[in-house]
């Protein structure tokens, strides 16, 4: 079910701008990390080789990448603000 309620989130206009704007902010490989991982649904292995890291690596920036993006997320939905 927390899947429906994020899609229910991003339906949100204010929401996705917010994740844009934390998204740009992200250190550059963590958002091409996530996004080429996350959104574009590349293999671990291919995101590795197109940023040239090691797996090791990879499972690093996606968790960092995460956790900023999850707690904006958390700050949305109890206060409304970016």
């Amino acid at each position: 079910m927390a899947h429906d309620s994020a899609e229910r989130l991003l339906e949100n206009g204010a929401l996705q701008d917010c994740l844009d704007k934390h998204l740009s902010a992200l250190p550059e490989n963590q958002r091409s990390a996530l996004i080429l991982y996350e959104a574009h649904q590349h293999k671990s292995n291919d995101v590795c080789n197109i940023l040239a890291v090691s797996a090791s690596n990879l499972r690093v920036l996606l968790h960092r990448g995460r956790q900023k993006i999850l707690l904006m997320v958390e700050k949305f939905q109890e206060t409304g603000e970016c």
